[in-house]
């Protein structure tokens, strides 16, 4: 269990823009706080294998992450009126997880990740002048590494970062109601605005390492 309280946090704040251009810029507020839980986990697999009477998961372990904040900042009024606003960039939630594999036997370890956060502002919008905040929203991200070792001299390692390739997707707050409905319908009324879309793409690895 956590709390922090900020003095002067430095916040990225969007400009007033000037018919479809944006650009952004640096502000402190007056001050802020963070306050959540954290939990770990980590977890042999070996149960199982008494479980079923195999030896397959010995080598296995399952570590998981999870925390939930509550953030909030407090501003002055040359910044508008944005307080209540949560902390820019700060997630309500985050989840990890990981299963990993160790054969020292086989000289073969492997990792698969998998990480995701919740909505967060990407940049802070000034409501009373109608200038909505930017959200980030939640990115499912998963990698895989495999490194297998060779005649105790060579090791040889492939991953794949980004596997699920999932859409980055950044939508603006129309409503200035500090949340975001996706369901968009072209109708500031009816729901958020997406801001941008796009897919980052997978990336792969190779490597060869050799000891002398």
């Amino acid at each position: 269990v956590f709390y922090k309280k900020i003095v002067n946090p430095i916040q990225a704040v969007i400009n007033t823009p000037s018919g479809d251009s944006r650009s952004f810029t640096f502000a402190n507020m007056k001050e802020a706080y963070s306050a959540g839980v954290e939990v770990d986990v980590r977890k042999n697999l070996v149960f199982f294998d008494e479980l079923f009477g195999t030896k397959v998961f010995r080598d296995f372990q399952f570590v998981g992450n999870a925390t939930w904040i509550k953030s909030e900042i407090k501003s002055d009024t040359t910044k508008g009126d944005l307080s209540n606003m949560p902390l820019q960039g700060q997630s309500p939630y985050t989840y990890n997880a990981g299963l990993y594999y160790q054969g020292d036997s086989l000289g073969l370890s492997a990792s698969l990740v998998y990480n995701v956060f919740g909505p967060r502002i990407f940049a802070i919008g000034i409501p009373k002048m109608k200038i909505g905040s930017i959200y980030e929203m939640p990115f499912n991200s998963m990698d895989l590494m495999i490194t297998k070792s060779f005649f105790k001299y060579v090791t040889l390692s492939v991953g794949v970062q980004n596997i699920l390739n999932q859409k980055v997707r950044q939508y603006i707050d129309t409503d200035y109601d500090h949340k975001i409905n996706t369901n968009y319908k072209n109708d500031a009324t009816v729901s958020d605005r997406p801001a941008m879309e796009y897919k980052p793409g997978r990336y792969f690895t190779f490597g060869i390492k050799c000891k002398l």
